[in-house]
C-alpha cells in the first residue's frame, strides 16, 4: 500500500500524522468522501471542489490547487491499484504553534484514505 504525505509516497508502515495536528485534538477540519469504480473516480472534481467550499467556510486554507490535488489522488489510486474503493480526504489545520483552538498560523494537514480493496493514504501539508 502506498500512502502519500508532503510530497512523498510512503508505506503503511512508516506513514504517520502528529499526534498535535488540529484534527485529532480538536476536530478541526474538513473530509470528503469519494467512490471510485473500476479505477474511476466518481464525480472526483465536483467532490474536490465541495472540499475546498468547506475549507474556506472554515478559513483553513488547502496547501495544493485543487489540479494538484486532483493529480495527487489520481496517482494515490494508480500506485495502489485498486480497482473498487472509498476514498476519505481529510484536511486538518495541521500541528499549531500552540495549545489551544484559536486559528494560528501552523501547519495544514492534507490526507486520503481509501478502503474496499485495501485502504490507500495520501496527504500533503504546508507551513
Amino acid at each position: 500500500m502506498q500512502i502519500y504525505i508532503d510530497g512523498q509516497f510512503h508505506d503503511r508502515e512508516s506513514a504517520r500524522i502528529s499526534v498535535f495536528d488540529h484534527g485529532l485534538l480538536y476536530g478541526d477540519g474538513v473530509f470528503e468522501g469519494i467512490r471510485v469504480y473500476n479505477r474511476r473516480i466518481f464525480r472526483h472534481r465536483a467532490h474536490l471542489e465541495r472540499l475546498y467550499d468547506s475549507a474556506r467556510a472554515l478559513a483553513l486554507t488547502i496547501p495544493l490547487a485543487i489540479d494538484e490535488m486532483q493529480a495527487v489522488v489520481e496517482e494515490t489510486v494508480r500506485r495502489n491499484q485498486r480497482d473498487d474503493v472509498y476514498i476519505r480526504l481529510v484536511v486538518t489545520r495541521g500541528v499549531g504553534e500552540a495549545w489551544g483552538v484559536a486559528l494560528m498560523p501552523g501547519t495544514v494537514s492534507v490526507a486520503t484514505a481509501s478502503s474496499g480493496g485495501g485502504a490507500t493514504l495520501t496527504g500533503s501539508s504546508a507551513a
